[in-house]
């Protein structure tokens, strides 16, 4: 579990807004039981890491048939600074 978690930890990191989609890539081989992966996003909400918008997409990988799957927002992406260039007055 706790390898979940931190698959869902660095994405949180990296990403405003993400799914399941996003975090799957993070394993190789991927988990024997998909079931994990909710049970990671389970704990990552408890933890704070992440927090559910309300929101659902369809997913984009082949393997869950186009069902819906949540978005979540992270609790740990910072926003990056715009640089002085790019700066409106």
């Amino acid at each position: 579990m706790s390898s979940v978690v931190d698959a869902i930890r660095h994405v949180a990191q990296h990403k405003e807004r993400f799914t399941s989609d996003d975090v799957w890539p993070h394993f190789v081989p991927p988990p024997a039981n998909p079931n994990v992966i909710g049970a990671g996003f389970r704990e990552a909400n408890r933890l704070g890491i992440i927090r559910p918008t309300g929101q659902f997409v369809m997913s984009a990988r082949h393997q869950a048939h186009r069902r819906r799957v949540q978005v979540w927002e992270s609790a740990m992406y910072a926003r990056r600074p715009r640089s002085a260039a790019y700066a409106t007055s």
